[in-house]
């Protein structure tokens, strides 16, 4: 599972994959950098591991996973712009570091993998589904 060390990616996926191979794409790192950007926007302190965990389930985070153009909104909004500023990079890892924000996200995760009926190459490895591939994965 991607967390506080896929952080600084850039939201761009590698191509490795043929297009024709079905496979979706999920940037696991964007989610971490959503969840962020929504604690900060709603006054969540990050530094607090408690607030941080009661917030865990509020925002509705949905990621799409189309190859050529993988999106990330955040409770209807677009946040592709908002979560690669510097002070979501500078919160993600602790905010990533709180148990239920990784249940939360890996939940989400396996839900997400489950819809993609080819599989999914995920940014960064995955605890997510056992068929998940890294982007660098030559197994098939």
């Amino acid at each position: 599972m991607d967390g506080p060390s896929g952080t600084r990616a850039s939201p761009a996926p590698p191509r490795p994959w043929p297009p024709s191979s079905g496979l979706r794409y999920l940037d696991t790192g964007a989610q971490y950098r959503a969840i962020t950007w929504w604690m900060l926007t709603n006054g969540i302190d990050v530094h607090d591991a408690a607030a941080v965990a009661a917030a865990a389930g509020k925002p509705e985070i949905v990621s799409g996973t189309d190859p050529s153009a993988p999106t990330i909104t955040v409770d209807g909004a677009d946040a592709a712009g908002p979560i690669r500023t510097q002070e979501v990079t500078s919160a993600v890892s602790a905010v990533s570091a709180v148990p239920e924000i990784r249940t939360r996200l890996t939940e989400l995760q396996r839900s997400i993998a489950a819809a993609a009926p080819h599989g999914i190459v995920a940014r960064a490895g995955t605890s997510a589904r056992p068929c998940c591939r890294t982007p660098t994965s030559r197994s098939s």
